[in-house]
């Protein structure tokens, strides 16, 4: 099956917003959406929701990005998670509610961390998050659910796995730019469960193919859970090899003991419900996000010479000389 093309949405810029667009997968979906509307932190504000009215007005399609993440090597405060996540869901409800023209689509990106831990991950899954952020990424979940039955809105719920690509932050966002950060900087890797711990991963750009889908998809219910993954499991020590392949050297790790227990995501209602279509491999995305890095990386080096080069003193005439004569 082909991939969507963004003007078989058939909506108008007016239609379609993006909260989180300035986020990993939110830059990414403007760039597949340059004239969708945009929530902008400097002119709207979740917690006014006279500021939302002119986002939500005529808005039919609503790509509900905004959140903090949370990871194993990033702090964050409960009550953060609970503002950007929880309350900021609420709101745009409310704003919905009060404003909109229309009953819109509500896309919203949660998690896989709302399951309880098991070895195979389906949408029937026990709910059971084991930390506060699956718990307020449910609650974002719980929230649009409700508005969707009360005909608010109609929801479509991504529950994603690891997601990865250009632009994903190390160290907060995305365990394979945290890998290639510290591959690329001469850091040792952890390689947890010896390298043995199953990982599931999804490129960016399928995320966003995946998300306009949901968007241009006929009508389902009031409200529609999927899981968003690649349904493929590989380990932490393979993807280290795919990266010292595509590097041409050995890469410094560090083995740590672990659980290594077994991990599949079920993404049969996910295709059933979108299609299918070639995913992007997982030698060609940790190729793109290598590359990703190593530009910005030379971006920084290159910007930091730059700025001292400005700062440099100028070296007066005889100083010039005596150097001259001096080689």
């Amino acid at each position: 099956m082909k991939k969507v093309t963004t003007e078989s949405l058939s909506l108008t810029e007016n239609e379609i917003l993006i909260t989180g667009a300035t986020g990993f997968v939110g830059r990414h979906l403007s760039q597949r959406l340059p004239g969708a509307k945009k929530f902008d932190r400097r002119r709207h504000d979740f917690s006014k929701l006279e500021t939302l009215e002119e986002l939500v007005r005529d808005a039919k399609v609503i790509f509900h990005l905004a959140g903090k993440s949370a990871g194993s090597s990033y702090e964050i405060s409960n009550r953060e998670l609970v503002a950007t996540n929880l309350e900021a869901t609420r709101q745009l409800v409310r704003a919905i509610a009060r404003y909109s023209r229309h009953k819109p689509r509500v896309i919203l990106l949660s998690s896989i961390h709302v399951y309880e831990k098991s070895p195979l991950l389906s949408e029937n899954t026990p709910i059971g998050p084991s930390a506060v952020y699956g718990a307020m990424k449910y609650s974002q979940e719980a929230i649009l659910e409700l508005a969707a039955e009360q005909g608010i809105i109609e929801s479509v719920i991504f529950r994603a796995t690891h997601l990865f690509g250009p632009g994903a932050r190390p160290f907060y966002n995305s365990a394979v730019a945290t890998l290639c950060c510290k591959a690329l900087q001469g850091e040792p890797i952890d390689l947890y469960a010896q390298g043995k711990a199953p990982i599931d991963l999804l490129y960016v750009g399928d995320v966003v193919e995946y998300l306009v889908r949901a968007a241009a998809a006929e009508s389902r219910g009031a409200t529609q859970v999927l899981n968003l993954a690649s349904g493929k499991t590989v380990t932490i020590g393979e993807v280290v090899g795919l990266m010292e392949g595509l590097l041409g050297r050995e890469l410094a790790k560090k083995s740590l003991d672990g659980n290594a227990g077994p991990l599949a995501i079920s993404t049969e209602r996910l295709r059933e419900t979108l299609g299918n279509f070639e995913l992007t491999s997982l030698k060609v995305g940790l190729a793109r996000t290598l590359q990703g890095f190593a530009d910005a990386f030379a971006e920084s080096f290159a910007a930091t010479a730059r700025q001292l080069a400005t700062k440099r003193p100028a070296a007066a005439p005889a100083e010039i000389s005596d150097a001259r004569n001096a080689a």
